[in-house]
């Protein structure tokens, strides 16, 4: 695992690997970077994942919950991992070389600095 990178090594069609991440509401994953999918809810026995192909015009919801495995996309499964009320902790396992990562950070702001001239004491 790199920075939050599984990545799978080619060697047949069985081999098999397992992935957890945590995401709050909002936060993504992005699989083989072709897909991303978005936290759009969290249930306490269910969570809803949104699909967005790379042009982000295809949607298709899932609904993941512990102990059954969803396929998300060609080669991904995921299941819901009971954490805590405001974050889901997803389990992916993954087949054939797939890619899965936690997306960049999305920040509420950029860089916040102070007007030209402002000291920072009154």
């Amino acid at each position: 695992m790199i920075a939050g990178r599984w990545t799978l090594p080619l060697q047949s069609s069985g081999d098999h690997g397992v992935f957890v991440l945590s995401r709050a509401l909002g936060q993504s994953v992005v699989i083989d970077d072709t897909f991303t999918l978005v936290v759009a809810a969290i249930g306490e026995f269910e969570a809803n994942l949104i699909r967005v192909d790379e042009s982000g015009l295809h949607g298709v919801e899932f609904t993941i919950r512990p102990g059954c495995m969803t396929d998300v996309a060609p080669g991904v499964g995921a299941t819901l991992i009971p954490f805590e009320r405001r974050k889901v902790r997803i389990g992916f396992v993954t087949s054939d070389g797939h890619t899965v990562r936690a997306s960049a950070a999305l920040r509420s702001s950029s860089k916040r600095t102070s007007p030209p001239g402002a000291t920072g004491s009154n």
